[in-house]
């Protein structure tokens, strides 16, 4: 498909938050390529206030699939609204079977989709899907069809209002005090398994404070918990847990401040890349070399190879389904630490 330059183009994303930072990179090349088209996205309540402000999208509709908006009749609702949008072209890297659906059903004439989507028989154009790629990149491949083609690396755009800016400036301004540089933490997780332990958090930070650093925690208000078990093995002031208690582009506006950052394979890892901060990522059940790696220059991956069960999954889960959870017990602080250690000497 040849665009124009005025047509309406719908992206169908109801992922986790990290799916959604790895699809804003494609979102950014075409209305760069095309500055005439319009841009509407849809995804979850939750992931909705990662893309606040972004000057990239005309409209942001927000579909809560797993609460209030669950079943048929809330779907059919979508898609009546979706109709009277008159949109030219939907693209859907999110595989799910009702993601395609509504495309369809939405009387959109393009649907372009990966063949790894349980959908794919309703899309018009579909990609292969190397998996072995980025998902940044995987993403982007989806413009092919419409004949554009990245000539550099693309990473996400976060756009924090000057409030949320200045919230994190004074948060720091408080507290840098004889600090030598901020780290930050995000230990959360949507999945369990995908949460290195908070005791082992609480070694990592102990050792950096000894260093003179000041150590932040972000996380969603379901990380509270997370954050509580933290911070009871910290005495430092030089630890504050921020968890549940900054919007997500203030976490965001956070990271960027950070001389690094250290997380779980969740979202924050994800978002990393786009403000050019450092991450050291914690892989357990999950396998960053299926696309899920960090994208920046200086990341540093800590992971347990060479075990039978793992991946145990593409997103991990709720338990180890062999009971040991290895992949994690095996993650020592030392070995987080000599993560930190690595990315600081780049410096």
């Amino acid at each position: 498909m040849n665009l124009i330059g005025n047509e309406k183009i719908l992206v169908i994303q109801t992922a986790y938050l990290g799916d959604l930072a790895m699809t804003l990179p494609m979102i950014q090349l075409l209305k760069k390529n095309k500055p005439k088209v319009t841009i509407d996205i849809i995804c979850l309540p939750d992931t909705s206030k990662l893309i606040e402000n972004n000057i990239y999208l005309n409209q942001v509709i927000v579909y809560d699939k797993r609460k209030t908006e669950r079943g048929l009749i809330a779907t059919l609702k979508l898609i009546k609204r979706l109709k009277k949008n008159n949109y030219d072209c939907a693209i859907i890297p999110h595989p799910s079977v009702r993601s395609a659906l509504i495309g369809l059903l939405s009387k959109i004439k393009i649907r372009i989709g990966f063949e790894k989507s349980a959908g794919k028989i309703l899309f018009t154009n579909i990609l292969s899907f190397n998996n072995y790629q980025h998902e940044i990149e995987r993403n982007i491949s989806l413009l092919s069809e419409l004949n554009i083609f990245p000539i550099k690396k693309e990473t996400s755009e976060y756009f924090p209002s000057d409030k949320e800016k200045l919230t994190i400036e004074k948060i720091i301004s408080e507290n840098i005090s004889k600090s030598i540089g901020i780290i930050t933490i995000a230990p959360g997780s949507v999945w369990n398994t995908k949460r290195w332990m908070p005791e082992r958090f609480a070694e990592v930070v102990n050792n950096l404070i000894q260093k003179n650093y000041l150590v932040f925690a972000i996380g969603a208000e379901s990380d509270k918990s997370i954050g509580d078990k933290i911070s009871k093995n910290i005495s430092s002031s030089k630890f504050i847990n921020l968890i549940g208690k900054l919007s997500l582009l203030e976490s965001i506006e956070l990271i960027k401040k950070s001389t690094l950052l250290i997380s779980n394979d969740s979202g924050p890892l994800h978002i990393s890349s786009g403000v050019n901060t450092p991450v050291v990522g914690i892989y357990g059940p999950t396998d960053p070399k299926f696309g899920f790696w960090p994208y920046g220059a200086n990341d540093e991956i800590i992971e347990t190879n060479n075990l039978e069960c793992r991946p145990c999954g593409m997103h991990g889960g709720d338990k180890c389904p062999i009971g040991t959870w290895e992949c994690m017990e095996k993650i020592t602080p030392q070995k987080v630490l000599i993560g930190v250690e690595k990315i600081l000497l780049k410096k």
